[in-house]
């Protein structure tokens, strides 16, 4: 084992110490039952969004600012336990936005939750942690080792036979099909997708020329929305046959069923999965969670799953022996479910799944795409890198936010806290690198706003597409700054030690109840300011809220989505001081902006005193370069001025454009 594989498994201990050191072995959150909804339903389980706190405020502090952990997030995928109904119901925990309090679980059930009442989420804060080290040390101790596991990492790669791409109907854009063309002759490459410049589509029509070759292929993601769409922009780029060359493992978003690539759409009543299911059935009967009178896959799987991974939460119903056979018995089913996918060529999961699928981890695939790579860690993508047998892809934007690490070891830091972009070497702006190549053209973001995101971020490399150019040339302006100081803006410092701008989030809650977009984004970069935002909006527009159509977080909920319409609170003012926009107190801050401006599809409102941020951070720190880019159209409007309030509301309508 290298130095720099001792290294990686030692961040994880790290990063296993410090989690245990904030939350124990197992992290329990308060839910607030009776503010939960049933948001979806799917085979075998039901979706609800609950309202969640922490079990115990820590510290004094106001339980509306506390969190379970300062930067925590629940990952994804992770499997808990919800004591609800007078029931323990098998869960897993889909998303969790700390900002605004909420998670998402797929609970285990055969019918909805009767009287929802105040109840208790368990999972395993550590599971995931585990898995991942366990399998990186099962890798790093392979004779022989898998063959690219090394050099995704050291950004090192070796030629393949040149392939001839034919022209396609309807197919990518000339920088798109040079990228194509160049990840087939790669065993390694790197594809640089700056925001809108449809880096999904690129990877898309590249498993399409990979499928027709004959390879197989896994497609990977942080997060299962990211995973969804992959798989969804494949599915068109191959014609949307009926019974598709692939399967996505987990859990499967609603724009995706239907369309063939479930597990019970691809393996469905196979007969070599009757005794399997038999021996599983008979077992999970025995424990104290509800199960249904007939089975799908789908569910089988999801509780298979939750059994493999809550062993300690199952215990105490259960002796040893018959946890064993239980455990065994899982595994024999996800084996056999294994058998009957090996036909298809393609498959998807999160980067989770990766190590924690027996369905994943017993195959090896020709091609690997690692997408949205930038948000993963150097660990991770190491975990999905084991499982190519030829050529890996890795896709993302760098100049994005990196991934979430809570221990400051210097190896935590490096191999947790940073992308492989990083660790390859290949994440410099002004530098060409051998095997990345960049997608500069760009379909989303009108021509003012890509100026901005160009100049700043990109070196000026991007470009506009000519329907993004010609839509634009009658469309009007496509971002104003708002100088809300002849408002009198204050900040303040919530126990927590967030910031807080109550003046801010009165203005903008007016303005996004007037707007017009189909779909509106509004960033801070303050979860105490998200709130309050949204908490304003909910007296003004909550029917809006509610349905999805205006959302309000801070940027990391929005790392990798788009909207008609954003709006950017920089919340700092006059009183308690902020360091997120500050690139000297903050090394992600460059990234923070450039997220939060650029997932503006037609048009973009900055709200800022500008005179304070002008005198506070520095003369060529990134949000005042962003402003300077933004103030070339003279497009700034001062709240004190009701002639330029009228043309923000005009703006906000979409009647200026």
């Amino acid at each position: 084992m290298s130095s720099v594989q001792a290294g990686i498994l030692q961040a994880l201990e790290d990063e296993v110490a410090e989690v245990r050191r904030q939350l124990g072995d197992l992290a329990c959150l308060r839910l607030a039952l009776d503010d939960g909804r049933l948001v979806d339903r799917t085979s075998g389980a039901y979706v609800y969004r609950f309202a969640c706190r922490p079990l115990e405020p820590r510290g004094g502090e106001d339980e509306a600012d506390a969190a379970p952990a300062d930067g925590f997030r629940v990952p994804e995928d992770a499997s808990g336990l919800l004591v609800a109904d007078g029931r323990n119901v098998p869960a897993v925990v889909l998303a969790h936005d700390p900002d605004m309090g909420e998670v998402l679980v797929e609970l285990q059930l055969h019918a909805p939750l009767e009287r929802p009442e105040r109840g208790q989420l368990s999972f395993s804060s550590v599971f995931l942690l585990l898995s991942l080290q366990a399998r990186l040390r099962e890798c790093f101790q392979a004779t022989p080792p898998p063959p690219l596991l090394d050099a995704v990492r050291e950004g090192v790669g070796a030629p393949l036979p040149a392939v001839a791409l034919p022209p396609a109907p309807d197919g990518p854009g000339r920088d798109q099909t040079d990228a194509i063309r160049f990840a087939l002759g790669q065993s390694v490459s790197y594809l640089w997708g700056p925001p809108g410049t449809g880096k999904t589509r690129t990877l898309a029509h590249l498993v399409r020329e990979l499928l027709a070759a004959g390879e197989t292929v896994l497609l990977t993601a942080s997060t299962n929305v990211a995973v969804d769409r992959l798989v969804e922009s494949t599915l068109d780029a191959l014609g949307s046959p009926a019974r598709p060359p692939l399967v996505r493992l987990g859990r499967v978003g609603r724009s995706l069923r239907g369309r063939g690539v479930t597990v019970d759409e691809a393996v469905l009543r196979h007969e070599a999965l009757s005794e399997p299911v038999a021996r599983f059935d008979a077992l999970v009967r025995r424990l104290d969670v509800p199960t249904p009178a007939e089975w799908t896959l789908d569910a089988l799987l999801r509780l298979a799953h939750w059994v493999q991974s809550a062993g300690d939460l199952i215990a105490h119903q259960a002796s040893p022996e018959t946890l064993r056979a239980l455990s065994a018995a899982s595994d024999a089913l996800l084996e056999g479910v294994d058998r009957c996918t090996l036909d298809l060529p393609g498959a998807a999961a999160t980067l989770c799944g990766t190590f924690t699928s027996q369905l994943l981890r017993a195959r090896r695939f020709d091609t690997v795409i690692v997408d949205e790579a930038s948000m993963a860690s150097v660990a991770h993508v190491a975990a999905a890198t084991s499982l190519a047998a030829r050529r890996v892809v890795v896709a993302g934007d760098f100049q994005q936010l990196p991934p979430i690490v809570l221990a400051t070891t210097p190896d935590a830091r490096r191999w947790l806290g940073q992308h492989v972009f990083a660790a390859a070497g290949c994440d410099d702006v002004g530098r060409d690198h051998p095997l990345r190549r960049m997608l500069r053209e760009q379909w989303r973001m009108h021509p003012e706003v890509r100026g901005a995101v160009s100049t700043v971020f990109y070196g000026d490399r991007l470009v506009d597409a000519p329907a993004i150019a010609a839509r634009a040339s009658s469309a009007g302006p496509g971002a104003l700054l708002v100088d809300t100081h002849g408002s009198d803006p204050r900040t303040t410092r919530t126990r927590s030690g967030s910031i807080r701008n109550a003046r801010h989030a009165d203005l903008i809650a007016g303005w996004v109840a007037l707007a017009g977009w189909t779909s509106v984004g509004v960033i801070a970069p303050y979860r105490a300011q998200a709130r309050a935002i949204r908490a304003a909006l909910r007296d003004r527009c909550p029917a809006r809220l509610e349905d999805g159509s205006v959302q309000v977080s801070t940027v990391h909920r929005f790392q990798g989505e788009e909207r008609d319409l954003i709006v950017f609170d920089t919340t700092d003012a006059p009183g308690a001081s902020g360091h997120f926009l500050s690139d000297l107190r903050n090394p992600a801050a460059a990234n923070l902006i450039n997220v939060a401006i650029s997932r503006a599809r037609h048009a973009l409102v900055v709200v800022g005193d500008v005179p304070h941020l002008g005198r506070h951070l520095g003369e060529d720190s990134s949000l005042l370069r962003v402003l300077r880019e933004l103030l070339r159209a003279r497009e700034e409007v001062d709240v004190s001025d009701e002639a330029d309030l009228r043309r923000l509301r005009a703006f906000l309508r979409g009647a200026a454009r």
